[in-house]
């Protein structure tokens, strides 16, 4: 019997990944992804649709969102202590043998597209003077500051840039193996997705 993996998105971007991208590396598993429609989320709306996931029982149930879209914004925890939150509130709730594993980005899915400048150049199609902005973002591609999101920055760079269609296009151009080689947090949930579909 074929595995089944539900990823719960929080926007339209991450969910088009799921189903454009995700599903083809993990190919010989049936990925599923439900979408929350994005805003601002937390652990007791997140844990309404995988408590239904783990009902219709999912081998792997997941998550793909941002820490940046959760609500509390006096909040002192990180996406780590998210995810240890989210896993201790499904443990409670999860009966069957599905695999829970919680991910959060510490930002937006667009800081996952830093892992190659020159992909989104080419992609964008940016000018001399664009990649000499788009060089200029400092910081390793996880951990670009939330006070100017990853988006923001490529809009600034360059208005043309659409999330859903230019995001998806230059994570293809990328590759998830050099993704997960420059964004440890990502890498890390793809290898164990990886596992999950193998065993």
């Amino acid at each position: 019997m074929t595995k089944r993996i539900a990823v719960v998105t929080e926007g339209e971007t991450e969910y088009d990944f799921v189903r454009r991208v995700l599903r083809h590396e993990l190919k010989d598993v049936d990925v599923i992804a439900r979408n929350m429609r994005g805003g601002r989320i937390s652990v007791q709306y997140l844990l309404g649709d995988i408590r239904q996931l783990l009902y219709d029982k999912f081998d792997c149930v997941t998550t793909m969102v941002d820490f940046y879209k959760f609500a509390n914004p006096g909040r002192k925890s990180g996406a780590d202590d998210i995810e240890r939150e989210l896993a201790k509130a499904v443990e409670q709730n999860n009966r069957g043998k599905t695999v829970f594993l919680p991910y959060v980005q510490k930002h937006e899915f667009e800081a996952l597209l830093f892992a190659d400048r020159k992909a989104i150049s080419e992609h964008l199609k940016l000018s001399a003077a664009q990649r000499k902005q788009l060089n200029a973002v400092k910081g390793k591609p996880e951990d670009i500051d939330r006070d100017m999101p990853p988006s923001r920055r490529l809009l600034d760079i360059c208005p043309e840039y659409e999330k859903t269609a230019d995001g998806i296009e230059i994570v293809r151009k990328i590759g998830l193996a050099k993704i997960a080689r420059e964004c440890p947090r990502f890498g890390k949930w793809l290898s164990r997705l990886k596992k999950i579909a193998k065993q």
